[in-house]
């Protein structure tokens, strides 16, 4: 399975939003916590690192619109 760079770099954020999600579960244990969040964000910034070799390797650009905020708004 072949993932493209954006898929890359919303894993990386997905597992920074587990890390977050995670710590107030380890707070009886604080060892654990630490090993736990230090592994999800090494892990999620190789991936973000990752997708930026490959997105300047491949020389290729993915996009991706949210649908956020008010789309008839217009800007000056």
């Amino acid at each position: 399975m072949i993932f493209s760079p954006l898929d890359l770099a919303s894993l990386s954020v997905m597992l920074f939003l587990l890390q977050g999600l995670l710590a107030p579960f380890f707070r009886k244990n604080e060892r654990v916590m630490v090993n736990v969040c230090f592994s999800l964000a090494s892990a999620a910034s190789l991936l973000a690192i990752a997708a930026g070799i490959c997105t300047v390797g491949n020389g290729t650009i993915h996009r991706a619109i949210l649908a956020l905020g008010l789309p008839d708004l217009p800007f000056h």
